[in-house]
């Protein structure tokens, strides 16, 4: 107990600290990479308070200055992104500075000149600073009484942070929100100081003042001279004596300011000179002006400490006598700057002086990505470093320091630097079982008042502490791997969320740890392909089904280990049995079932089925629609589609470029292109393409890259390379159209050309590099005159793997009269070119053409085209009018309507068929829709199966009810089209003769591989429905956590025992105080449990609480490890056997999927997955690892279980985020969490370990700032 209450002591012990106050500029993310900086670039535990420079003024209220600070309906802003860095750093304060040097006095001179304005100014302010989160606003006039400004703005700035400070304190006392705080850059030359600042009066109102003292010397001089001298040197003299940082500290302290209150400026960044002689090199020597401009900056006389230490190699290094600054010369290049060593050394007199903190200019200036190779903001480390009296051997890593108080004192307390407890790992195939895993307490992090559980290091995201008995035990994940908080597991880095400096590692990681098993035959991994997520979790994988959406793998055949050896990445027959393959990956081998009934093709190297493409659009400008109509890549419902295609690229050239601003990942977002392939990883099977072109993009960019063999090689080579680097399946050719729209005759043989070449190319590709061969296909034209002038069928046939016939669009307010933009029929109202603008026609026109019936895709249009009519009375079809019907709220294009616009009109309206052409229109007022609705769609679908076309093809997936906001349930349109498609087998599809043959999709779990021989390989229609959360996402979209339908429960095969069966472990990684086991006379470890093979319990503090190991596995009592049942001499005590479990309620969604160490076992489908279609299939079933005892099968739950929450996760209540608005909410139930409510859809998510929300400030926050969740802090 003694040793007990010392740890608490010493981890109680309160680090005290100084202020470090960082600015962050919002121009920086101009900069050419690598120097682009945005918030996401900020290492938030580097400062205690963040300023975001800058806003500006219009009049007397703050306004953003960059046209993306603020956030909008379709992108998230700066301030937002600035403001998030507080979820990683709770302790951060966020501050918004007005002003600066180039908004000059102007505007703050009409501000200040009367009570009123001052007023108008302090109210708006509280407003716009809590409107954007940030916890305090700084004031950045440079300068009151200088630069236009009349002298009485002295005293009028005095007035203006007087009423500011009043307007602070009101609002908390009425909102009961912490007080925004209250600062100000100030000026460190003596004219400015004397002129600006009545000292005395400000700091009663002030909270720190910001002293920048730096551009002390610079190049609006004509020699030379540091821009931050530390003190005065032998050299200065006159004024220049008072230029340095001493001098001018010093001298507010004289005028009247604590010391405490100070934050002494340090700059992270030089200013330059080009000298008049190269050979006159010293301080003060004669400059011509400023030095060169930076590669990256770009402003003459200034470089950015990236760019200079880039220079020191080459240079001429000084240090200035008395100044304790460095100077660098390079040719006629004169470099003041500072470095560690002298940031070390003005850190040291802000300690001895007993000053309140540092401040630094500006985070994007100092070496952000460890260029250099002194670590990432080598300046601000050191700055930290120092300032915690720590000598830092890890320039990577920087020494943590209390960020709790930012108020100083002289007594600094001096951390030493924390070692990794080493975690020894073995691997192999014969590996021992010597290894022993040691438990000791530690005082790195603080469990008293925490409940037993697993917590994420503050520190080091790959190293997690358990808390037990309110000592800390650290443990480490195996090497690749972090710690995951949401599944208290360890996980694939890509899972987890931490912004703690993140250790290097390559390769594929280990066995996942907590504990570690060493192997002794074989490493027990999860078989499962690498293309899928791994199995997450802290205890070894064993072969289960992964709970994804991912197909279910069997583990390989002990003695096919080895097949894969010397092959190519890919899919192989299994030569023992036609029902099986592998699927080879890194030289490692997955065997895999094919569905009852299949087998594998190896010509095809897939799976022989009969079923229908469902190809979708997904168009990329929809993101900018105001919600509910904004629509992003994870509002997509994968299941629904067999291919999904991303509109458009554009060309650069003959190269394929990105169209919008965001499509592309960066450095500090997630693009487009990489969320909306992400969609692969909850169906495997969807096949996505990349389209490029478009109405609007037109002809004149196709003409130029097909007019030449050199030009569409250099075409077909790049979009090679784009596309696999950004993970599309293939590229769908939207030339809107050849030989039209100024494009010349000959472009009809140039666009063959160019899909030939493009074919080629994809086939030599994929020859090369062993992957599946990349789709193509082409978007084409149903009018007559587009079939006849722009397409060589029988020649585009060889080379395509189908064709996406836009069957859509034939009428629209671009004629003088009402008509259907898709009718499935010629009417008999259809005269003269009328009757050939139909579905049918055009594709029967297609298969006279030369075009096998299976590569046709049927367009089909989620959307409608309106009119705005001459006569109400005179409303049917061909009706005169004048011209496109009004604009839908949230697509905003007149004569345009989605269909979750048209389906809230109708209950108002008179609704039609259209006779003979078997398609809706509804009247209201003058208003005219034509659109198509379920029953439409489902004829549409019976011509398709009648037919025996390929399948079908939809525009778009933004423009269906995508969120059920009409009451048909979601995707109502595109959900009834694979209904019908389902609801009877379809006829076989024969291939004509000389046309490439294509195989339609497997009603299959599997996922198939693209044949490289031109053969069409469809995607299977899964039966698997993924979980897809349709809420947009604001920097990584929350994924539901719902896991997937598993039709059949795999046989595992259990060991025998004559005890009773029990039930399994919780899903979930647990630790909870039991009293089965005595550790009071036990000193701190593991122990194996004496009544059940597999668990184990951990004594600490005298209290015993019980782990249990993953399902399948026991604990080894010689290397505390959970390890096969045959490395486990544990004949006496029964274990676990897993049998089935009562079904829970639903999971709470939060931003990641359940991560389990059990099995994936039969459970319903989620709600939000449209299922009625969907027919059950027999799943894969996998084996369990084998055992030396007898295997006998458990029989499959006749209910399918789901699995449970997570530990201390509340469950939530049943639609929390019904009627709420979008946004933040406290959990009513748990301090602990929150809910994020989009679209009506919730997102359950929890503090970091520590914190409570507060609902107050709608942030995680510490729990004395939450009076009723004092005492809180899960």
């Amino acid at each position: 107990m003694l040793r007990l209450l010392c740890l608490l002591a010493v981890t109680s012990v309160v680090v005290d600290a100084y202020r470090r106050v960082c600015y962050h500029t919002n121009w920086s993310q101009y900069r050419q990479t690598p120097a682009k900086f945005f918030p996401e670039n900020i290492e938030s535990q580097l400062c205690t308070h963040i300023i975001y420079a800058f806003a500006t003024l219009n009049g007397n209220h703050l306004k953003a200055y960059e046209w993306n600070d603020e956030s909008t309906p379709w992108s998230k802003g700066l301030y937002e992104r600035f403001n998030d860095i507080k979820k990683q750093n709770p302790t951060l304060k966020t501050l918004l500075a007005v002003g600066g040097w180039n908004m000059g006095s102007a505007p703050f001179t009409r501000l200040v000149a009367n009570d009123q304005n001052r007023r108008d100014f302090a109210t708006d302010t509280v407003k716009f600073l809590r409107t954007h989160k940030f916890d305090g606003l700084d004031i950045d006039w440079e300068y009151p009484g200088n630069r236009g400004s009349p002298p009485q703005d002295k005293q009028n700035f005095l007035e203006l942070v007087k009423i500011t400070r009043q307007t602070f304190d009101a609002d908390a006392a009425a909102s009961g929100q912490p007080r925004l705080l209250l600062s100000a850059a100030v000026a460190a030359g003596k004219t400015t100081i004397d002129t600006a600042y009545d000292i005395p009066q400000l700091i009663k109102y002030l909270d720190m003042i910001n002293l920048m003292s730096y551009d002390l010397h610079g190049s609006f001089e004509d020699h030379t001279g540091h821009n931050s001298p530390l003190k005065a040197g032998p050299m200065d003299v006159g004024n220049d004596a008072l230029l340095n940082m001493e001098w001018a500290s010093l001298e507010y302290v004289r005028r009247g300011a604590p010391k405490s209150m100070l934050n002494i400026g340090m700059p992270l960044y030089g200013r330059s000179f080009t000298l008049k002689d190269p050979n006159n090199n010293g301080l003060n020597a004669p400059a011509r002006g400023g030095g060169n401009a930076g590669h990256f900056t770009r402003e003459k006389g200034f470089l950015a400490y990236y760019e200079i230490c880039k220079m020191i190699p080459s240079s001429t290094k000084h240090i200035i006598q008395g100044e304790e600054v460095p100077y660098i010369v390079q040719g006629d290049q004169w470099v003041g700057y500072d470095d560690k060593d002298s940031l070390r050394k003005k850190v040291d007199f802000i300690k001895k002086e007993q000053f309140g903190g540092v401040m630094v200019w500006d985070l994007a200036l100092d070496d952000f990505s460890g260029s250099c190779g002194e670590g990432k903001y080598p300046l601000l480390t050191a700055i930290n470093n120092e300032l915690s009296g720590v000598v830092n051997t890890n320039p990577q890593t920087p020494v943590p320091v209390n960020t709790q108080s930012p108020v100083p004192t002289t007594t600094v307390v001096t951390v030493p630097p924390k070692t990794n407890t080493p975690v020894h790992v073995t691997s192999g195939s014969q590996a021992s079982t010597t290894a022993s895993h040691t438990l000791s307490a530690t005082n790195n992090f603080k469990c008293a008042g925490r409940s037993p559980a697993f917590y994420p290091s503050p520190s080091d995201c790959a190293k997690y502490y358990i808390c037990a008995g309110g000592n800390a035990f650290e443990v480490a994940c195996t090497s690749g791997l972090y710690f995951n908080p949401s599944s208290s597991f360890c996980d694939w880095p890509r899972n987890v969320h931490c912004n703690i400096s993140k250790p290097q590692f390559s390769g594929t990681p280990a066995v996942t740890q907590r504990p570690i098993v060493v192997m002794t035959t074989r490493p027990p991994m999860t078989n499962a392909p690498v293309t899928i997520k791994p199995l997450q979790t802290a205890q070894p994988a064993v072969n289960t089904p992964q709970p994804t959406n991912a197909p279910q793998t069997s583990a390989p055949a002990t003695n096919n280990n080895n097949i894969c050896v010397g092959k190519n990445d890919g899919y192989f027959l299994d030569p023992q049995d036609c029902g099986f393959f592998y699927q080879c990956s890194f030289g490692l081998a997955f065997h895999e079932p094919c569905p009852p009934g299949l087998s594998f093709n190896v010509n095809m190297k897939a799976l022989v089925t009969n079923a229908y493409r469902r190809v979708c659009y997904h168009s990329n400008w929809s993101q900018y629609r105001t919600i509910p109509g904004k629509f992003l890549p994870e509002s997509i419902d994968a299941s629904l589609c067999t291919h999904v295609i991303y509109a458009f690229a554009t060309l650069n050239g003959n190269h394929l470029k990105a169209f919008e601003w965001n499509d592309e990942s960066t450095a500090w977002s997630k693009g487009m292109y990489e969320r909306f392939n992400a969609m692969k990883t909850q169906n495997p099977s969807v096949k996505t393409m990349l389209a490029v072109g478009g109405w609007n993009m037109g002809s004149a960019p196709f003409t130029r890259i097909a007019a030449s063999d050199a030009s569409r090689q250099d075409f077909a080579t790049d979009a090679v390379k784009f596309l696999r680097t950004h993970n599309f399946d293939g590229l769908d050719f939207d030339w809107e159209y050849p030989a039209n729209r100024g494009s010349p005759p000959q472009d009809k043989q140039n666009f063959v050309a160019l899909v030939k070449k493009t074919r080629e190319t994809f086939d030599a590709e994929a020859q090369t590099s062993g992957k599946p061969r990349l789709l193509l296909s082409a978007a084409t034209g149903a009018g007559k005159d587009k079939i006849a002038s722009a397409y060589d069928f029988p020649q585009l046939i060889k080379y395509l793997d189908m064709i996406n016939m836009m069957s859509y669009d034939l009428h629209g307010s671009f004629e003088d009269k009402t008509g259907h933009n898709s009718p499935l029929k010629a009417g008999p109202m259809d005269v003269g070119d009328d009757i050939y603008l139909n579905v049918e026609w055009a594709a029967h026109e297609y298969v006279r053409r030369g075009v096998p019936k299976s590569m046709l895709n049927i367009g089909m249009p989620l959307y409608g085209r309106s009119f705005t009519l001459k006569d109400r009375n005179n409303n049917g079809l061909n009706a005169p009018v004048r011209g496109g019907g009004n604009a839908g709220r949230y697509t905003g294009e007149k004569g345009f309507l989605a269909y979750y616009e048209i389906c809230k009109m109708i209950p108002s309206s008179t609704k039609h068929i259209i006779q003979g052409e078997e398609v809706p229109y509804i009247v209201q007022g003058d208003q005219w829709v034509g659109y198509d609705d379920k029953e439409s769609l489902r004829k549409k679908v019976d011509f398709v199966k009648q037919e025996q076309f390929g399948g079908v093809m939809v525009w778009d997936l933004a423009l269906d009810d995508f969120t059920g906001s009409c009451g048909e349930g979601k995707y109502p349109l595109l959900t009834e089209i694979n209904r019908e498609l389902r609801s009877g087998s379809p006829a076989p599809v024969t291939n004509p003769t000389n046309a490439p043959a294509t195989t339609q999709a497997p009603v299959n779990t599997q996922p198939p591989v693209v044949t490289q021989a031109p053969v069409v390989t469809q995607a299977p229609v899964n039966t698997q429905p993924p979980v897809v959360t349709q809420a947009p996402v604001v920097t990584q979209a929350p994924v539901n956590t719902q896991p997937p339908v598993v039709t059949q429960a795999p046989a595992t095969n259990a060991p025998v025992t004559s005890a009773p069966v029990t039930s399994a472990p919780n899903a979930h990684h647990t630790v909870s105080t039991t009293n089965h086991f005595n550790c009071a006379s036990q000193s701190t470890g593991f122990y194996p449990s004496p009544a059940d093979c597999s668990k184990y319990f951990i004594c600490a503090g005298g209290a015993a609480f019980e782990v249990a190991c993953t399902s399948g596995l026991q604990f080894n009592p010689t290397s505390l490890f959970c390890d096969w049942p045959k490395n486990v001499n544990c004949n006496s005590r029964p274990a676990s056997v897993v049998t089935t479990m009562s079904p829970s309620t639903n999971a709470p969604s939060t931003s990641k999927p359940l991560q389990t160490a059990q099995p994936a076992v039969n459970t319903p489908p989620p709600t939000n997955a449209p299922t009625p279609w969907v027919q059950p299939t027999n799943a894969p079933q996998t084996a369990a690892p084998q055992t030396n005892a007898p295997a006998s099968s458990t029989a499959a739950p006749t209910q399918a279980p789901q699995w449970t929450n997570p530990p201390h996760q509340p469950q939530p209540p049943a639609n929390f985020c019904s009627g709420k608005t979008d946004g933040i909410h406290s959990d009513p139930s748990d301090c602990g969490f929150f809910y994020e409510c989009a679209s009506g859809l919730e997102f359950h998510e929890r503090c970091s370990p520590g914190t409570v929300f507060n609902d107050k400030s709608l942030n995680c926050d510490y729990p004395q700032h939450v009076p009723k969740c004092a005492g809180s802090g899960k």
